[in-house]
């Protein structure tokens, strides 16, 4: 968030040079990224976690920035300025109150991304190193079994989606309960 809100908030010069930096990460889908990351520096707990922030920040970083650039321009943002309030109190005032309630929402869907990518990396053998647990690790065990023993991989893989769909469900429950506008 803070780098996003520097982003929007500092002025044109800062907003080019990190936007010039944030695209070069959004090039790259973002499991490719972290594939490549994993790659770089080897499997492990500490790799994955670095391959899954970098793979992901950027996104979050742009959405902040394009929040605090619309909160930028509104009207209680100008009588701000125009009573010669400082910066930081403009943004711990404004700009993160207004900007929180959608990055806790962005913040469940990225942690089912992470957790999606995260067993896609270790089914791949990039991930979690075996016998650190993974369920990527227990789908990728389990596929020699699949004709035998088919709960092996089945229910990894079942949890992996209960997780990410609860995820997701729980990221839309905060949207409506945060979210001014719906009125709850």
């Amino acid at each position: 968030m803070l780098i996003g809100t520097i982003s929007g908030f500092a002025g044109k010069t800062a907003d080019t040079i990190i936007s010039a930096i944030i695209d070069v990460f959004l090039a790259f889908p973002s499991l490719l990224l972290a594939i490549g990351v994993v790659a770089i520096f080897g499997p492990g707990l500490p790799q994955v976690i670095a391959a899954l922030a970098i793979a992901d920040t950027p996104r979050a970083i742009r959405l902040q920035r394009s929040l605090t650039l619309g909160l930028k321009s509104r009207t209680y943002m100008d009588a701000a300025r125009m009573a010669s309030a400082p910066t930081w109190w403009m943004l711990i005032r404004h700009v993160v109150p207004n900007t929180i309630a959608p990055m806790v929402v962005v913040a469940s869907i990225y942690a089912s991304n992470a957790i999606l990518a995260e067993a896609a990396l270790s089914f791949l053998g990039l991930g979690l190193v075996p016998p650190d647990p993974s369920l990527g690790n227990l789908v990728s065990e389990g596929r020699q079994y699949l004709q035998d023993a088919w709960w092996i991989s089945t229910i990894p893989g079942l949890v992996i989606a209960l997780v990410s769909i609860s995820l997701h469900l729980f990221s839309d429950g905060i949207r409506e309960h945060l979210d001014p506008r719906l009125g709850v």
